[in-house]
């Protein structure tokens, strides 16, 4: 059995970390590019620290300029290369003069106390604040400026605090010794001791805490993608009924209006049999995005289903409604696309209207029947013509008047002010 010495822990280290680098870089081939770089930066940043842990268990059988100066230089480097992978994953540049940087300052530090002042405290105290330097680097990155971060990024944070705490004691340990030991031995006090403990936890650890860090990315992106249309980058169906059914419940609790608008692009049809379907996706991208410019940050806005669209209006009255709804028409009329056919022998403007429907919460006994009023006051906006706005239910008194006082009467003019005819 080896013997508990620093050499037995350093040959340690070098093995649990080389296991855990070989399974980040298998791990790579499962996963997408930005992931899968940082996945290789990490893993052969892992290797090139497990082989300066391995010359370490080395040190008495080799030069000083392998077992000193490389060696440190390599575990730095190492370690460097965590923070650079944590930076790559979220897609942010690590400049090369930083990387040029750690690794030329630190040969030659290690150098001067190898040779031209030769300390082994000094090693210590060169290499622990090397890793006191990387370690705030990542603490940084990862508890302050990493973005959506989640309980892997807190739990890797943590634990590189206490690394950088434990560098500050042992760099404190290494600078108050007053003999000066041979550069070619591994001290074998407590602290140094405790480091070399900490670095075969961190070795496993740093390679899981990094993999879920990296899920907690997939798993977001997952998210987002299971709520946003692809098309548009605006919310899907499902999103909607969940932030319908949400608001729902809030409405009825705090006795709050909500209103629902339903709209659909006129003429859709013949705009892809015309122009193709590119075509049509660009009309539906522009919809959605003038769309945007409209309504406020609380409102959701959704896309239903090909040509149809739904906004959800938290907090908004029948007035409110109907004036949000005119505007949106308004500003979506005035979206003019240029389209050419595939051979390029017509180029004409294509102006894009929509009919809306609206429909104002309040007896409905869930989110399917609003959202079935404000289609049936779509069809009725298409039936009466198109490129105007229907409400579901009659106005109540006096709120018609108010709603053309507001938007003025021309704008006014195409908002009827009967609902829908019985379906």
């Amino acid at each position: 059995m080896l013997a508990i010495t620093p050499y037995s822990f350093a040959l340690i280290i070098a093995v649990n970390t080389a296991s855990a680098a070989v399974a980040v870089l298998i791990a790579t081939w499962e996963y997408p590019r930005p992931m899968s770089s940082a996945f290789q930066i990490f893993g052969w940043g892992k290797l090139l620290g497990a082989a300066g842990y391995l010359i370490l268990s080395l040190r008495p059988e080799l030069p000083t300029v392998i077992s000193t100066v490389i060696a440190n230089t390599c575990i730095v480097y190492g370690f460097f290369t965590t923070y650079w992978a944590v930076r790559q994953i979220q897609g942010k540049p690590t400049s090369a003069w930083h990387s040029l940087s750690v690794i030329g300052s630190c040969l030659a530090f290690c150098a001067y106390w190898s040779f031209v002042q030769p300390s082994q405290p000094a090693l210590r105290v060169i290499s622990s604040l090397y890793g006191l330097y990387i370690s705030g680097l990542m603490v940084w990155e990862l508890l302050f400026r990493y973005r959506g971060h989640g309980r892997a990024h807190i739990v890797a944070g943590v634990t590189t605090v206490v690394l950088g705490g434990l560098m500050i004691l042992r760099a404190m340990l290494a600078a108050s010794e007053h003999t000066i030991a041979q550069v070619n031995t591994l001290s074998g006090d407590w602290a140094e001791m405790a480091f070399f403990i900490l670095a075969i936890v961190a070795g496993t650890t740093g390679a899981v805490n990094f993999m879920l860090v990296s899920n907690d990315i997939l798993n977001g992106e997952l998210r987002q993608l299971v709520h946003l249309d692809p098309l548009t980058c605006i919310a899907n169906r499902r999103r909607l009924f969940e932030r319908g059914q949400e608001e729902m419940r809030r409405s009825r609790r705090f006795r709050h209006p909500l209103a629902l608008l339903v709209f659909d692009l006129d003429h859709f049809k013949r705009i892809n049999d015309t122009w193709g379907h590119a075509t049509g996706d660009e009309a539906l991208k522009t919809v959605a995005a003038r769309s945007l410019g409209v309504i406020r940050k609380i409102d959701t806005i959704a896309r239903l289903g090909g040509e149809e669209f739904a906004v959800l209006l938290p907090e908004t009255n029948c007035a409110m409604a109907l004036e949000v709804a005119e505007r949106l028409r308004v500003t979506i009329a005035e979206s003019v696309l240029i389209c050419t056919k595939a051979d390029g022998a017509v180029t004409t403007p294509l102006w894009i209207t929509v009919s809306i429907g609206v429909a104002m919460l309040e007896d409905q006994d869930s989110f399917s029947i609003l959202l079935d009023h404000a289609d049936q006051a779509m069809y009725r906006a298409k039936r009466d013509g198109r490129n105007r706005v229907v409400l579901h239910t009659a106005l109540p008194v006096g709120t018609m008047a108010n709603v053309r006082d507001r938007l003025g009467t021309e704008t006014a003019a195409a908002v009827p002010e009967i609902g829908p005819s019985p379906i």
